[in-house]
């Protein structure tokens, strides 16, 4: 009957791939399955017989009964779901308890790309309504410079009117390429992309900052672009 116990424990507990602690009523541990050695990163020698704080410090804010889930490592982070069991004598008295460490990294991670997309998705929804709104606002801004441009013979009064279309259709254009960055960000796609477009795009969006207030105050700033 006595072989009966090392066979389960090398076919089973050895076997499997959730993280296996046995600890005792001191906090110590006094045997560990492999999976557990592994996801702690430490071996037998260094484990058995330390105190669980501190091969694992999580485990000293754990009590029996709890179920916890604790992130480790910062080049690779691993998210395990933790369950401390009570181990009892033939009394009925506590002597120990059972560690399970069962990794939910791909299931959390799963979990967070979904609250990414659905967020992704959201700021997309109102992107698009903004978008829509600002583009209303410019086109009753642009149609009436138009037409008084076209009217006005005044060489000021024209070289104002030019500055507002200008700064209107550039505004227009951003909106447009913000709400394509916003509705193209959910797509995980890897494509090359023409690094000169980038930086035109970058210039052309910062134009308002760094040509037209400046130019507001009487300084000409000149841009360049490919």
């Amino acid at each position: 009957f006595l072989d009966i116990v090392p066979f389960a424990r090398g076919t089973i507990v050895d076997e499997m791939t959730d993280g296996v602690l046995v600890v005792n009523k001191d906090n110590h541990i006094v045997d560990a399955n492999p999976s557990a050695l592994s996801f702690l990163g430490v071996d037998a020698d260094h484990c058995i017989g330390q105190k669980a704080g501190d091969c694992f410090p999580e485990l000293d804010v754990f009590s029996a009964g709890d179920v916890r889930e604790v992130t480790r490592g910062k080049t690779e982070p691993r998210t395990f779901e933790i369950e401390r069991s009570p181990l009892l004598d033939n009394r009925g008295r506590i002597w120990g308890s059972v560690v399970r460490l069962h990794d939910i990294t791909i299931r959390k991670r799963a979990e967070e790309e979904q609250v990414r997309t659905q967020r992704l998705r959201a700021i997309g929804e109102l992107s698009a309504g903004i978008s829509h709104n600002l583009n209303n606002i410019l086109t009753g801004v642009l149609a009436p410079a138009d037409i008084l441009l076209e009217e006005t013979r005044d060489p000021k009064t024209r070289r104002e009117l030019e500055r507002i279309v200008a700064a209107t259709i550039r505004a227009r254009d951003l909106v447009r390429r913000l709400n394509d960055v916003v509705r193209d960000a959910g797509q995980e796609q890897i494509s090359r992309v023409d690094v000169s477009d980038v930086v035109n795009n970058a210039v052309l969006a910062a134009l308002p900052k760094i040509k037209d207030e400046p130019e507001s105050y009487g300084r000409r700033i000149e841009t360049k672009l490919n």
